[in-house]
């Protein structure tokens, strides 16, 4: 699936694009908006991105899971390999001691991750400030053409301003270019 991220001005104009996107074949859980202005996405009916698609919880999450991994690896085997615990220390409690840290790891980073915005959207948060309405489209990569082409045709003052997958790569750089 490819994610297609869509600038207008208002809600107003995000309202008519959805409309139109729906007509194209779009079904309605595919299409999100974020907006300042969250009671107008709720009165045009357009669905708020959700908690995951705002936030960074995902992102950091899965790099903090990496890190507790890494670390854990590290620590387990110099433990186990210089002897730094007695012999009761086998492989049961190195794979415990693994799960442990790549789970404290996930925990953390999904914590610092609730409290940032997501690093697809974050480029947005100005235009988002001064009025414009985001609105993100998750469609199968086979139909990114039509929908661009019907996108340009009916709506030339919406810009496309970025896509993605809608996989989060935690190996992915936190801004990524249009």
């Amino acid at each position: 699936m490819k994610r297609l991220y869509y600038l207008t001005h208002s809600v107003d104009e995000a309202d008519a694009l959805i409309s139109d996107l729906r007509r194209a074949g779009v079904g309605e859980w595919h299409i999100h908006g974020l907006s300042a202005d969250d009671a107008g996405l709720y009165h045009h009916h357009i669905h708020p991105v959700h908690f995951f698609q705002r936030y960074n919880l995902i992102y950091l999450g899965e790099r903090g899971a990496l890190i507790g991994l890494a670390l854990s690896l590290i620590w387990s085997l110099a433990t186990h390999s210089l002897q730094l615990i007695p012999d009761s220390f086998g492989h049961a409690e190195m794979l415990f001691t693994v799960l442990l840290f790549t789970l404290f790891g996930a925990w953390s980073g999904g914590l610092a991750g609730m409290s940032r915005l997501n690093y697809r959207i974050a480029r947005f948060q100005k235009d988002i400030d001064s009025g414009a309405c985001l609105v993100l489209v998750d469609i199968p990569k086979k139909k990114v053409n039509k929908v661009r082409r019907a996108v340009q045709c009916r709506h030339p003052g919406v810009i496309l301003a970025g896509h993605s997958s809608t996989f989060t790569n935690p190996f992915a750089k936190a801004t990524q270019p249009i």
